[in-house]
């Protein structure tokens, strides 16, 4: 019964992040998580997270952590 643009407005007062932002948070966290054990490829990655993109992903990444994907990575497979 609450119309999208109102739904929008009070997560954004309450949590401080768009809808949009806040999902893609949570999955750009869960990434992160799944490179840290180290035992998938980043493609099964974004498989697992839902995301189309490669270079979206990295782009959304970068931003995000301040660091590429590939760096997470490679640090686990060290």
């Amino acid at each position: 019964g609450v119309s999208r643009v109102h739904l929008a407005r009070e997560f954004n007062r309450i949590v401080s992040q768009t809808p949009s932002e806040f999902i893609r948070s949570i999955r750009l966290n869960r990434a992160k998580e799944l490179l840290a054990e180290g035992n998938v490829s980043i493609k099964e990655v974004l498989w697992q997270i839902g995301i189309q993109s490669h270079s979206g992903f990295t782009r959304s990444f970068k931003k995000e952590f301040g660091y590429l994907p590939s760096e997470q990575h490679r640090k686990q497979e060290e």
